[in-house]
């Protein structure tokens, strides 16, 4: 299937640092600025690009990936995909404050396109997804709720994952842990409090108050351990702190497609 887009760049000033920085924004295709519209933020993976978590990804890491094409228009939304950067990187954020930072002035950035202040979500996958929980365990009352898929939920486990070659091999190739240790400015052992920071389990207790829905799945290669040391762990940690009665007893899903009942759901939640 092939999608039509309305793709626009939006530059700006980070409201942290004073750099330059970059945004693609995604419109429906009948957008009027005399319009109000939800805004979802997505915040992408580890070296993707903005352009690359819209569209098909880092081809040589995912396969059957297709973004966000097309569904501005379908649900006419207006989807934001910040360029990520670090304290070190660009392109590499690992929940870094002055990325959260832009990730929340993003409605006043766009301010002339009539957000919906009240209907902003977010959502992403991998390191988009720990951006993502990060932004709503800082910021639990801005977001209306928070899309979360196969995150790096714990920094520390993840760096100790690839060094003990536990991942895909592409990681160490690509010499991500050396990039990790640049970006946080060391290693766990010799920044414990840094990898406290940027992992989402420093922020549970304000976690248990943001509508959220957390995905993983067994058979992720480069976030290992899903279940035992990342996004499931997490979401038993939040549940142990907030156990409303329609959790008792009900079995919680590992993976979600698009076209599952419980996805329905959540849309008809999210965009009604």
């Amino acid at each position: 299937m092939q999608f039509i887009d309305n793709l626009r760049t939006v530059r700006f000033v980070s409201s942290y640092d004073s750099t330059g920085r970059e945004l693609l924004i995604s419109l429906p295709l009948d957008f009027q600025i005399d319009k109000t519209y939800p805004l979802i933020i997505s915040p992408h993976p580890f070296g993707w690009s903005h352009f690359e978590n819209f569209s098909s990804g880092a081809t040589d890491l995912l396969q059957h990936f297709d973004g966000w094409t097309g569904l501005s228009d379908r649900y006419k939304v207006i989807i934001a995909l910040p360029l990520g950067h670090g304290r070190v990187h660009e392109k590499i954020s690992l929940g870094w404050i002055g990325q959260i930072e832009d990730i929340v002035s993003i409605p006043k950035i766009l301010k002339k396109m009539n957000i919906q202040t009240d209907r902003v979500y977010a959502s992403g996958l991998s390191m988009g997804g720990k951006d993502t929980l990060i932004a709503c365990g800082m910021y639990p009352d801005f977001f209306r709720a928070g899309f979360i898929f196969n995150a790096i939920a714990d920094l520390a486990n993840w760096y100790e994952d690839i060094i003990h070659e536990n991942c895909d091999r592409k990681l160490l190739d690509f010499t991500i842990d050396k990039l990790i240790v640049e970006e946080v400015g060391g290693t766990p052992s010799e920044r414990p409090e840094e990898y406290q920071k940027r992992s989402a389990m420093s922020y549970i207790d304000s976690l248990k108050k943001t509508n959220r829905m957390i995905y993983w799945s067994r058979k992720d290669s480069i976030v290992v351990n899903q279940e035992s040391r990342q996004s499931k762990y997490l979401h038993a940690d939040i549940l142990q702190l907030y156990k409303p009665d329609r959790y008792k007893n009900r079995p919680h899903r590992r993976v979600c497609c698009p076209e599952c009942s419980l996805c329905r759901v959540a849309h008809r939640r999210v965009f009604s």
